[in-house]
């Protein structure tokens, strides 16, 4: 082989690994660009994420600030039943009274004009 030819052959394979080597070069270029986007996708899936996160937490302290107002609620019904049971005792206590006073009134008027019929014969 000729140093002609062997000149050849390395111009023939440095060129076909230049070209190699700028097909590698766009393909990582393609490649770099592709992750770029993606990375920019997934930073707007973080965001996204963070924001619903956000609303989890808020309507999680909403609810429980709903849960401890229907308890207040609830101690608030029971301590209105308990009221309205005392009252209804304190009611039927009280009509009792009355029926007792009326009674007494009752035999009182009876009595008293008993001793007016009396005293007037």
């Amino acid at each position: 082989m000729t140093n002609d030819d062997s000149q050849r052959i390395e111009d023939h394979l440095r060129t076909g690994m230049e070209a190699e080597l700028v097909t590698a070069r766009d393909e990582l270029s393609k490649a770099a660009a592709h992750a770029s986007s993606l990375e920019a996708e997934l930073f707007a899936v973080a965001t996204r994420l963070t924001a619903k996160e956000a609303e989890h937490e808020a309507a999680i302290a909403a609810l429980a600030k709903m849960r401890d107002d229907l308890f207040e609620a609830r101690t608030a019904v029971d301590d209105s039943q308990a009221k309205a049971e005392t009252d209804r005792a304190t009611i039927a206590a009280l009509k009792e009274r009355i029926k007792k006073l009326e009674n007494e009134r009752s035999f009182t008027e009876r009595a008293v004009r008993k001793v007016v019929r009396t005293v007037k014969r």
